[in-house]
C-alpha cells in the first residue's frame, strides 16, 4: 500500500512538471536568438556542479514534519536540471511525501515553464489554481485530483504533494517556507 502511495505523488508531480516544460521545436518557445550560447553555458555548469539534488532540500527532519516519521528516502535525479526525493512513513502509518524540482536553463525558459504549468492546472487537477502570496517569485496550490504547491523561486521550480491525514494548502506552505530556507 505504500508504494501506491509514493507513486502516486511521484506521477502526480511529473504531470504537472510535464504539463509546464518547453518545447524548444515549438517556434513560440524557443530560444531567441542569441540566447543557444548562454544557454550551452548553463547547461555545462550545471552538469559540473551545480545539479540538483531535491532531498538536499526535503530533509528527513522537514518530511517529518509533513508526514511523520520516515525512511530513508529514494532520490531520482534523472538530469542535472530534474530532481525527486520521496520519503514513505515507517510504522504503521501510511503516508509519503515527494519534492520535485526543476531548474530552468534560462529566464525565458522559466517564465514559460511558469505560465505553462499554471494554464495546465485545472485540466489536470479540476480546480482552479489558487494563487499563494509571498512564497517564492509565484506560487500557486493545484487542490483537486492533485494536492500539490508549486513554487517559482528564479529558475527553479517546487512542487510538493504529500498523502497523509495532516497534508492540506496550509501545511504544504509551512513545509515550502522550511524548504525554501534550506538556500
Amino acid at each position: 500500500m505504500k508504494i501506491t502511495y509514493i507513486s502516486v505523488a511521484a506521477i502526480s508531480g511529473l504531470i504537472l512538471f510535464g504539463a509546464g516544460c518547453s518545447n524548444s521545436n515549438n517556434p513560440s518557445t524557443a530560444a531567441p536568438t542569441g540566447q543557444t550560447q548562454a544557454t550551452e553555458q548553463t547547461q555545462t555548469e550545471i552538469a559540473t556542479g551545480d545539479a540538483l539534488h531535491a532531498c538536499d532540500y526535503l530533509t528527513p527532519e522537514i518530511a517529518a514534519h509533513l508526514i511523520g516519521p520516515v525512511k530513508e528516502p529514494k532520490e531520482n535525479n534523472s538530469s542535472p536540471t530534474v530532481s525527486t526525493c520521496t520519503y514513505g512513513t515507517s510504522g504503521d502509518k501510511i503516508g509519503a511525501a515527494t519534492l520535485l524540482m526543476r531548474r530552468s536553463l534560462s529566464d525565458a525558459e522559466a517564465m514559460t515553464n511558469n505560465t505553462g504549468a499554471e494554464a495546465e492546472s485545472k485540466k489536470i487537477s479540476g480546480v482552479d489554481p489558487v494563487t499563494i502570496p509571498d512564497l517564492g517569485d509565484h506560487a500557486y496550490w493545484a487542490g483537486g485530483n492533485l494536492n500539490q504547491l508549486n513554487v517559482f523561486r528564479g529558475r527553479d521550480w517546487f512542487i510538493i504533494s504529500a498523502y497523509s491525514n495532516e497534508y492540506n494548502k496550509d501545511k504544504a506552505i509551512e513545509i515550502m517556507k522550511e524548504i525554501l530556507a534550506k538556500d
